[in-house]
């Protein structure tokens, strides 16, 4: 089945398809010619989905493919985790607004308009992603991340080729710490994403009823579970559900950005970022988008050089 999805706020669908595609090890998240795929479990059933721009940065319009589908409300439900994943409900423009006193960061941000940070489909996605990648160079990071994929994540066909989805906790609750030390997870982060799933799946943790929870609360909930401190859990928040107004100001990624755009002589603190988040008032997180955007194309005009 297809629809349609008519959105009325702006949407730099080819930014957050570039963000996707940070990495040449991405096996979740699909990235081709202005197209998205990527492999949903809705209502306990595997759904590839195919999304392209058929609009403009302005008048975003976006085309929603389910090969396979049948249900109308079921189709409903995947345009529903569509809307999630793309921020398609949240309005971008009064960000620009916020930070339009902050002329490095209103150069950045002008270059990518429109360009929404995307969300997880799940809050047990990011959590499993955060905690795989707390100090982790990138590239690691998604090595593992497709090693788990592989091994425990759900396997869809079309076209002759194979998909993988991004394991729920279900299909994680059966591996045990030395498959994940096989994979070269280490001890502690094996053992906290297998507490993680066994809490999830036995309703110790409740991670719907973070979505009704304001800020402060939800942070200090996610920061009980075993594994995740306060990095972690600012990545959760921003990443895993879309709160704009958290910033993981921690993250190497992000303070590497801050040190090279804001011109420091020396890399700054998360204390540091913290201090000039201030200014970004409720749209930190998306700032932090917007720089970890611009410093990895930086850095991707800079390795290009050095191929040449």
């Amino acid at each position: 089945m297809k629809t349609i999805i008519n959105i009325d706020t702006p949407l730099n669908f080819k930014s957050t398809l570039d963000y996707f595609s940070r990495s040449d090890k991405e096996i979740v998240d699909l990235c081709n010619d202005n197209v998205y795929q990527r492999v949903l479990v809705v209502k306990d059933r595997p759904l590839l989905i195919i999304v392209k721009s058929v609009g403009t940065v302005l008048k975003p319009v976006l085309d929603l493919y389910v090969p396979g589908c049948r249900s109308a409300r079921l189709l409903s439900e995947v345009e529903q985790k569509v809307k999630r994943i793309f921020s398609l409900n949240q309005d971008i423009r009064p960000y620009y607004r916020e930070i339009s006193g902050d002329e490095v960061l209103n150069k950045l941000s002008k270059r990518n308009y429109g360009f929404k940070p995307p969300v997880t489909p799940s809050i047990y996605e990011a959590l499993i992603w955060a905690i795989t990648g707390q100090q982790m160079n990138l590239s690691f990071i998604y090595s593992l991340k497709a090693r788990l994929v592989i091994k425990c994540g759900v396997k869809f066909r079309y076209n002759s080729r194979k998909y993988y989805g991004f394991p729920t906790p279900k299909e994680l609750s059966s591996i045990s710490q030395d498959e994940l030390r096989d994979m070269q997870f280490s001890r502690r982060k094996a053992e906290y994403i297998i507490g993680l799933t066994r809490a999830v799946i036995k309703g110790d943790i409740d991670l719907k009823g973070l979505e009704r929870m304001n800020q402060e609360d939800a942070l200090e909930y996610l920061m009980k579970i075993k594994g995740v401190g306060r990095w972690t859990a600012e990545y959760v928040l921003l990443r895993g559900m879309g709160r704009w107004g958290v910033i993981p100001a921690d993250d190497i990624g992000i303070r590497n950005a801050v040190t090279h755009f804001y011109k420091y002589k020396k890399q700054v603190s998360g204390r540091e970022v913290r201090k000039r988040a201030k200014a970004w008032g409720e749209y930190k997180g998306c700032a932090a988008f917007y720089l970890l955007s611009a410093y990895h194309q930086y850095k991707e005009k800079n390795a290009n050089r050095l191929r040449r």
